[in-house]
């Protein structure tokens, strides 16, 4: 090592498991990502440096490595830095799995952020995406966007529909909705699986619930449920604290419960007067008058929403669907991809599933891109097995693995 770590290095080189590390520039950062490599991979040379099959196994480590910054120039320091190390350490342990470890180190991947999602997408591994097409930015997104959807009011301004002048008159705002739908890949997944079931009552329910738990009203209620009623009791806990117990102050998860509180609520409340006036009593009167409110408002806006939603709401996301589907089907991706694409097209293709890569030879480049993603197996044709295939939602055979696979599957 050319260089001693003081504590905190050695801490950070020697960690096990995710870690967040901040420093500054000069700090060493580039130091102690070098050195936990390299004492990673000492403990996987201590592991089976002395198997036969040590060579599978550092390459299968190695490839489930990655080192990313910012710039190409940043990016090739850390692998000339990385590299320069393992040579220092071939040299100090002159054994074979050090030497076997320098050999296969380019299985680790050293690159730029972007890089990186370049490296994915040429190995082809989305097939939504063009290999050759540019990297984009959100600004060139949104200028696709707007372009798509000037083509389609264009081709609608005949269109007899009864939200057709709320449409016009909202026109910039839906332009600026639907750039940042699709700038963000989780706002663009969504609306692709965009449902009737979202206007539902049981939807409308969890959003009655989310709005209690988001406001808590639940402190305002326990207020009231946990004071202690005397026998001599005045006339604000007789009217207002006993009536609320009575009902037994349940949570508002559902639009049923909200009815309830909304009755209560609407019930005059008495005066809290200053001969009766308590520190606890006052805090339970502003309590009561926090949940009366939200009671209210919300009331209001569910009974409005009720009344408005087969007649406008439905009927206007259903449009915006339409209008979502056209833009969707007209995004070219040779004209360039964000960064954003590839999440949403990794999201589209592994929530929930797996995928089978079965190589003829070991292919470098799809392995080390498919190591790095959820739901993914890569294996060679002489690796695969019935069980496999079956229990494999996405199958993808790569040029030469037909003929292992029916020698491997015939035996």
């Amino acid at each position: 090592m050319s260089r001693t770590p003081n504590s905190e290095q050695l801490l950070a080189i020697e960690h096990q498991g995710g870690v967040l590390l901040k420093a500054g520039a000069g700090s060493g950062k580039t130091f102690v990502l070098v050195e936990h490599i390299a004492y990673l991979t000492s403990l996987w040379v201590q592991e089976a440096g002395h198997t036969e099959k040590f060579e599978d196994f550092i390459k299968e480590k190695f490839s489930q490595v990655v080192m990313m910054t910012f710039t190409n120039k940043a990016a090739g320091e850390m692998k000339l830095r990385l590299f320069k190390r393992f040579d220092e350490l071939v040299e100090e342990h002159q054994s074979g799995p050090w030497k076997i470890a320098r050999e296969y180190l380019s299985w680790l991947t050293v690159t730029t952020i972007d890089g990186f999602c370049r490296k994915l997408i040429t190995s082809g591994y989305f097939p939504h995406l063009s290999t050759t097409a540019d990297i984009i930015f959100e600004e060139q997104r949104s200028s696709q966007v707007e372009r798509i959807l000037e083509r389609w009011f264009a081709e609608n301004e005949d269109l007899q529909h009864p939200l057709w002048d709320q449409l016009i008159r909202t026109k910039d705002e839906i332009r600026d909705s639907f750039c940042r739908i699709f700038n963000d890949p989780g706002k663009r997944k969504k609306w692709k699986f965009f449902s009737q079931d979202e206007f539902s009552d049981s939807k409308l329910n969890e959003l009655i619930h989310f709005l209690y738990k988001l406001n808590n009203v639940d402190e305002f209620i326990s207020l009231i449920e946990n004071y202690d009623v005397p026998v001599d009791a005045n006339k604000y806990e007789k009217e207002l604290i006993e009536r609320f117990q009575a009902m037994g102050l349940p949570e508002i998860k559902d639009l049923s419960t909200l009815e309830r509180y909304h009755l209560e609520c609407s019930q005059k409340a008495p005066s809290l007067t200053a001969k009766i006036k308590t520190p606890e009593l006052e805090a339970i009167s502003a309590g009561y008058k926090e949940l009366r409110d939200w009671v209210k408002s919300t009331w209001t806006m569910v009974e409005e929403y009720r009344e408005n939603r087969d007649t406008l709401i439905i009927p206007w996301f259903n449009l915006l669907y339409q209008i979502y589907q056209y833009v969707d089907e007209r995004l070219n991706p040779n004209e360039g991809f964000t960064f954003g694409d590839i999440e949403y097209y990794v999201s589209l293709g592994l929530d929930d599933k797996k995928s089978l890569f079965v190589l003829g030879d070991l292919n470098n480049n799809v392995y080390l891109s498919s190591r790095n993603l959820k739901g993914t197996e890569v294996i060679t044709s002489s690796e695969i097995s019935t069980y496999k295939i079956v229990h494999a939602n996405s199958l993808v055979l790569f040029e030469g693995s037909l003929k292992g696979i029916e020698t491997n599957l015939s035996k």
